[in-house]
């Protein structure tokens, strides 16, 4: 017989955004966020109906806090309750975000022969709970310990049981894989989560999507909120049929999603070029992913030499934010950009400069000398270099980078 679920964790209700710079516009859009997690949730739950999952397993810090948030809880609660209507389990662990304590049990009001088993709040702290398929025969088992508190000092795995023999066992943790053992965060050695033979172990506490083994997963967060959770966040689909998994699948449901572009404008002559360059680049980045999402942050990493260094200012911010808005076919905004560029100093400042800058821009001039001195390493380059450029269209373009080295050496001397 076969059956599916849905492994999510980390979806942290109540968390705000961060890393929205004051000139992006981004701040601005304040419903975009306030919607976002909720928005990400009602995906899980169309998604959830649609493949006709048995059940969902979360794998803790479910609410960003322990205290107590009405909208939070609201929007977790009412989410329980549609799948439980739709005769979907849900498997809930607490995690160090969200400890039992955290749960109401007044607002959680899920009896024990509800399908909603919130780990420590309407089961006991560590469990081995049956898991039913559509036609109401067990599946398997799922292995759970749930925090107490906001800290876990203990090894979490000596608290779980032994798995059931010919049925499907699933290991859903909260904890923090290979740390040392003075981790707050349930430290849990890999190795000996491997020992135990789990068929699938559905792990929380890391943001970042993860397959550890063939059978350990963290699902990472459900919303990326900022620059550090760039990328796509969702959850894992899972089918299994005849007690072996026959598909295992990563699905994006995040509806705002930070990414993160370095672009080098030192092919680009004026501001104009590069804000073109800019979102090209930013267009290109989006438009090349398979699973796209409502709404992106970008945080840009300008690098390079460039002559027009002096205009690269809160105005010049501004205009690519507007430029953006008519070029690009998505809704983007800039969450934050680093100006990592250096100015091009003019052939003329170089050549009176009596430092390290002025003798090396001496030595490219003199084609004779930068041509005795590249001859020696011409053979490895032309042997990297795949194109079909010849000596000479070589040496000009490392004249033109070592041009661009000397403006760096320049104003590192200026600045220092």
């Amino acid at each position: 017989m076969s059956f599916s679920f849905i492994h999510l964790s980390d979806i942290h209700l109540g968390r705000p955004f961060s890393g929205l710079s004051e000139y992006s516009h981004a701040e601005n859009k304040i419903d975009i966020y306030k919607s976002a997690v909720e928005k990400s949730l009602e995906k899980v739950f169309n998604f959830a109906v649609d493949k006709k999952v048995d059940f969902i397993l979360i794998s803790g810090d479910t609410f960003d806090s322990s205290e107590f948030d009405f909208s939070s809880k609201f929007i977790f609660k009412n989410f329980l309750k549609k799948l439980e209507k739709e005769n979907i389990q849900v498997f809930v662990v607490c995690g160090n975000h969200d400890p039992i304590f955290s749960y109401n049990k007044n607002t959680f009001n899920f009896d024990e022969n509800s399908q909603i088993k919130i780990v420590g709040v309407n089961t006991p702290v560590s469990v081995k709970l049956p898991f039913y398929r559509k036609d109401n025969q067990i599946g398997g088992y799922i292995h759970s310990v749930s925090f107490k508190e906001e800290k876990f000092n203990s090894d979490i795995l000596s608290f779980v049981e032994n798995i059931e023999q010919n049925y499907f066992n699933i290991a859903l943790l909260h904890c923090d894989i290979d740390a040392t053992t003075e981790s707050p965060y349930a430290p849990c050695a890999l190795s000996q989560l491997k020992d135990m033979n789990f068929d699938y172990c559905a792990l929380g506490h890391i943001h970042t999507p993860q397959q550890l083994t063939d059978n350990v997963f963290y699902s990472g967060t459900l919303q990326g909120r900022n620059t550090k959770e760039k990328g796509e966040h969702g959850v894992r689909y899972i089918k299994v049929q005849n007690n072996k998994v026959v598909e295992n699948e990563f699905v994006p449901m995040d509806v705002v999603r930070y990414e993160e572009l370095e672009i080098n404008l030192s092919n680009t002559n004026e501001e104009l070029e590069a804000f073109e360059l800019i979102c090209e680049e930013i267009n290109q980045a989006i438009s090349s992913q398979q699973n796209l999402c409502e709404t992106y942050l970008i945080s840009l990493k300008l690098v390079g030499c460039v002559s027009f260094y002096s205009l690269i200012n809160n105005q010049f911010y501004e205009d690519i934010f507007e430029r953006i808005q008519t070029y690009s076919s998505f809704e983007v905004y800039i969450s934050q950009i680093e100006n990592l560029t250096t100015p091009r100093i003019d052939d003329e400042v170089l050549k009176n400069d009596d430092g390290i800058a002025g003798e090396l821009y001496h030595l490219l001039e003199n084609e004779e000398d930068l041509q005795t001195i590249y001859s020696k390493v011409f053979d490895d380059v032309g042997k990297v270099c795949s194109s079909t450029l010849n000596k000479d269209e070589i040496l000009y373009l490392v004249q033109q980078e070592a041009k661009k080295l000397c403006s760096n050496i320049y104003n590192d001397k200026k600045e220092g």
